[in-house]
C-alpha cells in the first residue's frame, strides 16, 4: 500500500487560523476554478471532487454555483472544522493514494500542491489513477503545485522570513526548503517564533516533480493537458513565480 509522508503543520491544527492566513490564497484559487470552468467546459462544472480540501473553503465558495461538491482530505481536524462550517457540501476523510467514491465528477481540483505530497513515484502515480477513476470522460482535472524550477540556482528562496499578523495573532515565520536530488524530494521545514521565541515547528516533504514530468504521467492515466499556466488568473504561460497550474482533460484511452 502505498505510503504518504508525515505532515506537522501549526495551521492544520488550528484550521480557523488556517483560513484568515490564507483567504486571499483560497480567493485567488476560488476563482482560478471559476477561469478554468468556463473556459473549458463552457459553464460551471456540474460536480466538483476537490482532493486534498481541507476546511472545504474553496468549494464551500463554489457551491453556489455547482450543488453537487464533495471534498476529500486526510486531516480529522481540518475537515471537522468544515463539516461544522459547510454543512451544505460533501466532505470526508480520506487518502488520495487509496481513494474509491465508486462515482465520477465532471471536475476534479487539486490545490496547493497536494499531489506532491505523494513523495514516491508509486504513490503518485496511484493518486493520478484515482484521479482518473473519478472522472468523466472529458471532465477537467485542475492541479496547482509549486514551480520547484524557481528554485535552481536562486538560493535566495531557501530561507524566507515574514510577519503573520491576523486579528489578535501575531508571529514571526522562518521558513527552510532543502533538496535531495536523489529522491527527488524538497522539505520543507517552518519554525513559528514570538517575542523571538519558537513555540511551534512545521515539516513536510514533497515530491519534487517538473511540468513535462507530470504531463507523461498524466497521459498514461488518460489525461490529455490542455493548459499550463504561471499565475491563478490562468493567463501568464511562462513559469516565472511560484505556481504552476495545470488542466488536463479526460480522454478515452
Amino acid at each position: 500500500m502505498p505510503d504518504r509522508t508525515p505532515v506537522a503543520n501549526f495551521l492544520y491544527r488550528n484550521p480557523d487560523l488556517y483560513e484568515k492566513v490564507f483567504h486571499q490564497y483560497t480567493r485567488a484559487l476560488t476563482d482560478a476554478c471559476r477561469i478554468v470552468f468556463h473556459r473549458y467546459l463552457g459553464r460551471p462544472a456540474t460536480s466538483i471532487l476537490d482532493v486534498g480540501c481541507g476546511t472545504g473553503v474553496i468549494l464551500a465558495n463554489l457551491a453556489g454555483e455547482t450543488a453537487d461538491c464533495v471534498g476529500i482530505d486526510c486531516d480529522p481536524i481540518m475537515l471537522r472544522l468544515g463539516q461544522n462550517k459547510y454543512p451544505q457540501i460533501g466532505l470526508r476523510l480520506g487518502d488520495m493514494t487509496q481513494l474509491n467514491l465508486g462515482r465520477q465528477f465532471q471536475a476534479i481540483i487539486a490545490l496547493g500542491s497536494v499531489i506532491t505530497y505523494a513523495t514516491s513515484g508509486e504513490a503518485l502515480d496511484h493518486t493520478i489513477r484515482n484521479l482518473a477513476a473519478h472522472c468523466e470522460m472529458d471532465g477537467i482535472l485542475f492541479i496547482s503545485l509549486w514551480n520547484f524550477g524557481i528554485f535552481l540556482g536562486n538560493s535566495e528562496l531557501l530561507r524566507q522570513t515574514q510577519r503573520i499578523k491576523i486579528d489578535d495573532f501575531v508571529a514571526d515565520l522562518q521558513t527552510t526548503y532543502s533538496f535531495d536530488l536523489a529522491a527527488q524530494t524538497m522539505r520543507r521545514c517552518r519554525k513559528w517564533m514570538r517575542d523571538e521565541k519558537e513555540f511551534a515547528e512545521d515539516f513536510c516533504m514533497l515530491q519534487v516533480i517538473f511540468p513535462r514530468e507530470l504531463t507523461l504521467r498524466l497521459a498514461l492515466s488518460g489525461f490529455e493537458v490542455i493548459g499550463l499556466f504561471g499565475d491563478p488568473d490562468m493567463a501568464v504561460r511562462q513559469l516565472l513565480s511560484t505556481g504552476c497550474y495545470i488542466v488536463a482533460r479526460r480522454i478515452p484511452r
